[in-house]
């Protein structure tokens, strides 16, 4: 692999989805990987503790970045559906329906 033109090192990184949105979308992002699946237990009160820590950690209010994780794990869900990636879809549409409970 090359270097970014004019860096020293390392890449040019590039989100292909890129969107201008408030600090709770980009948060909500955290909201919706869970790199172990579904949580253990209670789903809704893992999701509520990961977003209580979001909060504290960098002082945006809860209430949007849960908003902005429900809207991303469709949107994810549904890209993932049309692209074939069943099984992650699914991850995806539990987590929002577990967060709506």
């Amino acid at each position: 692999m090359e270097h970014a033109a004019g860096a020293r090192r390392g890449f040019k990184l590039v989100d292909p989805d890129g969107v201008v949105a408030e600090r709770a979308f980009d948060l909500a992002i955290s909201m919706r990987e869970w790199p172990e699946g579904l949580p253990a237990g209670d789903v809704r009160a893992a999701g509520e503790a990961r977003l209580r820590l979001l909060g504290e950690l960098t002082g945006v209010e809860a209430q949007p970045i849960w908003e902005c994780s429900l809207v991303q794990l469709v949107w994810n869900g549904l890209l993932l559906a049309q692209v074939g990636a069943g099984a992650a879809a699914e991850l995806e549409f539990a987590l929002a329906d577990a967060f709506c409970r």
